[in-house]
């Protein structure tokens, strides 16, 4: 697990950063978690779930990534204490969110399992109480987080044949592929114009196609609405 979690350092340095939680502050926390904070993997628009990872669990169908970022503020821990700590019992530790806080993580600090829940689902007592059988392991979990590629662009005047903005959706796979969406407004389950693909032998070659596709779509007229940290900085130095 060592190796992962520095290949993973590697493939988001120097984007990410260092866990800024004392160590006083992890008191309760199970050693593995601790371990992470080694590691400079911390920060948003760094991380994200694989794709095939749907709420705690794997889904059949195919989709995008997910962003993810682990805690790394004593003020958030303190606020998942005073609103959802009750609800659970105390061994249940915060440890991340999915993008906007909409899904958030814990830790089981004596089993090392890991359990997830929606901000609106979790007044549900029997939604809380299914989400407390999860059986993957926290070693398994970090098995399923990798750098954040997917990237979302609109653009502001083209219109698909049903008078609704295009939208284009870039993300690298876990397995060095490319992948390109055009749809309507996704939000609305827009429908799917037009997917492409393409396949490389190693992660850097992918890096560098999916920069200057991106590049391409902005000067083709797309705005970026959001993507990972780097491909806000590639964009906010002027792209090469």
């Amino acid at each position: 697990m060592n190796n992962y979690l520095k290949s993973l350092e590697s493939k988001i340095s120097p984007n990410a950063k260092k866990c800024v939680l004392l160590e006083n502050e992890l008191t309760s926390y199970p050693e593995q978690f601790k371990k992470l904070c080694k590691y400079k993997i911390f920060g948003k628009g760094v991380l994200a779930l694989n794709r095939r990872f749907i709420s705690g669990g794997w889904d059949d169908v195919e989709d995008f990534q997910r962003s993810f970022h682990f805690v790394n503020s004593k003020e958030n821990i303190n606020i998942f204490t005073s609103e959802y700590q009750d609800m659970f019992s105390s061994q249940f530790k915060l440890i991340g969110y999915t993008t906007h806080y909409s899904e958030i993580y814990m830790i089981n600090s004596d089993k090392n399992t890991v359990h997830s829940f929606h901000v609106v689902d979790v007044i549900d007592k029997e939604y809380r109480e299914d989400l407390m059988n999860a059986t993957m392991l926290f070693t398994e979990f970090l098995k399923v987080i990798e750098p954040q590629t997917i990237c979302y662009l609109e653009h502001p005047t083209q219109k698909t044949h049903s008078n609704s903005k295009d939208y284009k959706k870039f993300e690298i796979t876990d397995t060095n592929e490319v992948k390109c969406e055009i749809t309507e407004n996704p939000s609305l389950d827009g429908k799917l114009w037009e997917c492409k693909r393409e396949k490389f032998t190693n992660y850097n070659d992918a890096l560098n196609f999916y920069k200057e596709s991106v590049e391409l779509s902005l000067e083709n007229g797309y705005k970026l609405l959001r993507g990972p940290l780097f491909i806000q900085k590639y964009i906010e130095n002027g792209s090469k």
